[in-house]
């Protein structure tokens, strides 16, 4: 493969990215602990700043398609094209990924690391690990997943966690794979990301609020408030699913069976296009509600029970 800039060892794939400046410092930003020295590379990024693109000219099977991404299939090329932001090409046999991206992507929260997953995604499930929509933290060798869509509690619910003490396995993307000892959470790159009103409920992270006319949320790299927070794989031990919940005055759990639970990890996990990979990835999260216990969690304002609520889940 051609000449990279950057090498990251993820669960010994390696990736390693191309020379543009703009992708290459953003990469950093997002995968900085888990860059490596230089090793022969698996996955290759090749991905390119331009001012501008040309129109898109679609080949292949649209495989699926929504207002902010449309994808096709050709072959072994898969195609994500972002009307916004640029289109992607991914080589599933050669482990490539080539694209060009504007550089609005990278000052719109979420953009070029909900692309990299997209793109990522399917060469990471031809190399056995597949992404789960979740916060994982893991203490004592045991993972929590928290499962839920956006404004569900997840990212404060984690960081609650992490506050306590608990290490990080992913803020939004664990990846999950079969082992000789059952199913593992296995860490994925990514930022903290949280909005002021998240970010002053926790000490460590008082220091990342900024100025109250900018709403926006802020992306802080874990590293930075937690020191060394990340831990590479521990074993999949409790699966929750948060919901806010008006007028409850004390956060609490409610045991849900393995097949309700499958039900709501597939629409977070399973990508219909990839078909190959449809029947491994269902074998896995089977596994995974066989051997990790199910809650709902509902969530009260009482955000610093959690963890301990929490702990007390993983300790049985």
């Amino acid at each position: 493969m051609s000449s990279t800039s950057d090498v990251y060892n993820l669960h010994n794939i390696i990736i390693g990215v191309g020379v543009d400046v703009m992708v290459r410092d953003r990469l950093r930003a997002v995968f900085g602990p888990f860059m490596c020295a230089g090793r022969p590379v698996d996955v290759l990024l090749r991905l390119r700043t331009v001012q501008s693109l040309p129109p898109w000219q679609p080949a292949g099977q649209v495989v699926s398609e929504s207002r902010l991404l449309t994808c096709t299939l050709d072959g072994d090329l898969l195609t994500a094209h972002f009307p916004r932001w640029g289109t992607v090409s991914v080589d599933l046999a050669a482990g490539t990924v080539d694209g060009d991206l504007l550089p609005e992507m990278f000052d719109h929260y979420g953009a070029f690391d909900d692309m990299l997953i997209i793109v990522l995604g399917p060469l990471l499930r031809r190399r056995g690990f597949f992404s789960l929509h979740a916060f994982a933290a893991a203490r004592d060798g045991k993972a929590v997943l928290l499962v839920g869509d956006i404004g569900a509690g997840k990212t404060t619910t984690g960081l609650s966690l992490l506050e306590a003490g608990w290490k990080l396995v992913s803020n939004d993307s664990p990846l999950l794979s079969q082992s000789a000892d059952g199913v593992l959470a296995c860490a994925y790159p990514g930022l903290l990301a949280a909005y002021d009103d998240t970010l002053a409920r926790f000490p460590s992270l008082h220091r990342f609020q900024g100025d109250p006319a900018d709403r926006r949320k802020r992306a802080i790299p874990a590293q930075d408030a937690y020191g060394d927070v990340w831990q590479d794989e521990a074993e999949a031990g409790v699966l929750l699913f948060p919901s806010v919940t008006p007028g409850l005055e004390c956060s609490r759990v409610e045991p849900m069976e393995a097949p309700e639970a499958l039900l709501a990890l597939v629409p977070n996990s399973i990508e219909r296009w990839d078909r190959d990979y449809i029947a491994p990835h269902l074998a896995l999260l089977q596994a995974l509600v066989q051997q990790a216990p199910a809650y709902r969690l509902l969530l009260a304002p009482d955000i610093a029970a959690l963890p301990d609520l929490i702990g007390s889940l993983v300790a049985n």
